[in-house]
């Protein structure tokens, strides 16, 4: 009940703060999804838009990630207590078979314009992962860049809250 509440909160906060800094850098730094897309490939990170022998990663590599990333939901400590433990009435399935995968779609929607969008303001590679919070902060936004912080804090101290209970569990 209460733990589940908490995570479901957290993630809305995670997710409110990704969808804000994602609509900021698509329609606030660039003219939308289009406009990044059309300037990446006029840039050398082009190769980040294709799949195989030609992009960054290959089939093969790109096929293992899919494999490591559905395995990590089910077998992870934090998500086996989430999607096992936790799930003791079946109303919950129900309703987490629609909203899982709505969550997932709608978190990564502004991935890669994020992603992209640093790379094309002068961001490394190296540093990507701190985009979220860098290109808000850099473009004066700095409330934007607090909430965007908060978000990834609330969603550490869930990990944190719920891999501890798991593994004593």
């Amino acid at each position: 009940g209460g733990l589940v509440f908490a995570v479901a909160f957290e993630s809305l906060v995670k997710l409110l703060a990704f969808l804000l800094v994602g609509a900021f850098v698509t329609w606030g730094l660039f003219d939308g999804f289009e406009d990044i897309f059309a300037r990446i490939r006029e840039t050398p990170h082009a190769a980040l838009l294709e799949l195989g022998a030609g992009g960054a990663g290959g089939y093969v590599e790109w096929f293992a990630l899919l494999v490591l990333s559905m395995m990590a939901i089910l077998f992870l400590p934090r998500q086996f207590q989430m999607i096992v433990v936790e799930k003791y009435d079946e109303a919950h399935i129900t309703k987490a078979a629609w909203l899982f995968p709505l969550y997932l779609f709608l978190i990564n929607i502004f991935v890669l314009p994020i992603a992209y969008g640093g790379l094309l303001l002068g961001g490394s590679s190296v540093d990507a992962d701190y985009f979220v919070l860098t290109l808000p902060y850099s473009h004066g936004k700095k409330y934007l860049a607090l909430l965007a912080f908060m978000g990834g804090f609330s969603a550490a101290t869930a990990m944190v809250i719920v891999e501890s209970l798991a593994l004593s569990t």
